[in-house]
């Protein structure tokens, strides 16, 4: 798989003034290679999955593993092309952040997200 064009710069730009952590439901071996093999790896500073807490997003459980973090759940952003991804972490107290590529308008989930973009550079511009 290839990231994006715009996600090496975006992440550069992010890990800058934020501590990047991925949140999924894929298992840590799985990601981390997925990561690494793409040259991602090293925006990270960890990965949460949900093989941790055995369900996975959109459960409220796994957004909860930010607290492991040292923080509040309102202190952390949420950034997910998937809007299903963003309703749930809004619905779990963090920030929804809407990454739309394609413009397609806000599916009706119940949370609509705090900061919508199209891509990691623009997300890196705007916060």
């Amino acid at each position: 798989m290839r990231p994006h064009g715009d996600v090496p710069e975006g992440l550069t730009r992010l890990a800058e003034r934020f501590e990047l952590v991925a949140l999924t439901n894929g298992d840590r071996e799985m990601v981390d290679a997925l990561l690494s093999n793409t040259g991602l790896r090293r925006f990270f500073a960890d990965l949460l999955t949900a093989e941790e807490v055995g369900v996975y997003k959109p459960s409220p459980k796994i957004y909860a593993l930010v607290e492991r973090l040292g923080v509040s759940r309102s202190e952390v952003g949420l950034v997910s092309s998937n809007p299903w991804d963003v309703a749930g972490a809004g619905a779990a107290g963090l920030t929804p952040i809407y990454v739309n590529r394609y413009g397609l308008p806000q599916e009706e989930l119940g949370v609509v997200a705090r900061i919508e973009v199209r891509d990691l550079r623009e997300l890196a511009e705007r916060i």
